[in-house]
């Protein structure tokens, strides 16, 4: 009964993370493509001065979290073990805590990759649908979502990475605990 408890809490805080990656990452996401940071720069300077210059950073990292935690979830439905899932979501968590900023930058620099080729062409075509003001936030909207949608998958890679290592680590301490008794054999 207390491993169920121990399941139901340690889900509890995976999924309470999640939903703070998730809506972190739309938050800044959505302020840094539309250009909301003006309106916090005018409301309280001090903080819209700190906003502006972290608020891509932070971007970048609840996208690496996001896409390490989904990775975790994903991946541990794939144990079959209990504890075995439960201790590879602990350390996984652990680590994942410790190389999510790291990972960010890693991510953000490959999520910027190919994104150059047919970014005019999708710009001038919302700028005819919408109209010219409209057409660019929605296409700094486009490019902000997708680079997000990029960082997320490509951390979401590394983290199926994490998992898989952690999960051999634990099962490998598992079965060298299980060595069976060795009898020396009688001399003929």
């Amino acid at each position: 009964m207390a491993s169920r408890d121990r399941d139901r809490r340690l889900r509890r805080v995976i999924r309470w993370l999640t939903a703070l990656a998730i809506v972190v990452g739309f938050l800044t996401t959505m302020i840094y493509a539309s250009g909301a940071h003006l309106a916090i720069r005018y409301a309280n300077p001090e903080f819209g001065a700190w906003w502006d210059t972290h608020q891509f950073a932070i971007m970048e990292a609840s996208a690496s979290a996001l896409g390490l935690l989904i990775a975790m979830r994903c991946a541990s439905r794939l144990v079959e073990n209990a504890d075995t899932r439960r201790r590879a979501k602990v350390l996984s968590l652990l680590i994942s805590a410790v190389i999510a900023i790291p990972l960010s930058h890693a991510v953000a620099s490959i999520a910027r990759l190919g994104w150059d080729g047919d970014s005019a062409r999708i710009r001038d075509f919302l700028q005819a649908v919408a109209d010219y003001g409209v057409g660019n936030i929605l296409d700094k909207l486009v490019i902000g979502v997708v680079y997000f949608l990029k960082s997320v998958a490509f951390a979401a890679l590394a983290g199926l990475a994490l998992y898989a290592i952690v999960v051999v680590i634990l099962v490998g301490i598992e079965k060298s605990d299980i060595v069976p008794e060795q009898h020396e054999a009688p001399l003929p």
